[in-house]
């Protein structure tokens, strides 16, 4: 039994995020991949994983990635997502505050036979700085 366009976005949650699993990102990953993020486009899963897994994973552990809510039709999987990290780690270039991080987001998928062909992904990164220290709002915002 093939695994439906809702199994794989479950399966790369679970595996990439949650058990840290780098080994999934190529195989679930096609090597033409496009990944569209608020940080650029990303092309196939080496350098999405430079570029996302490997900071992030750097940055954080203990990372816990919930799948709150899927729809899925066809070769589309939309999942709504919150995750919460420790920051202990200064891939972002921030030092390690040791604070958990809560954040929240939204990811679009395409996935075609089996793979994963084009992601948007839109999360709270301006949160995510802020609660472990490397960013703060100008003053008139924090009113």
């Amino acid at each position: 039994m093939s695994a439906t366009s809702a199994d794989v976005a479950r399966r790369w949650f679970e595996e990439v995020w949650n058990q840290r699993k780098a080994s999934t990102i190529t195989e679930l990953m096609h090597p033409s991949a496009e990944g569209h993020t608020s940080d650029g486009l990303t092309k196939g899963p080496d350098e999405w994983k430079r570029r996302m897994w490997d900071r992030l994973t750097g940055a954080f552990s203990s990372i816990k990635v919930s799948v709150d809510d899927l729809v899925s039709k066809d070769e589309t999987v939309v999942v709504r997502w919150s995750a919460t990290m420790v920051h202990t780690g200064d891939a972002l270039g921030i030092p390690p505050s040791g604070k958990t991080v809560s954040i929240t987001g939204i990811t679009w998928l395409i996935v075609r036979e089996g793979r994963l062909m084009k992601g948007w992904d839109g999360w709270d990164a301006t949160g995510m700085l802020l609660q472990c220290g490397g960013a703060t709002l100008h003053p008139a915002l924090s009113k």
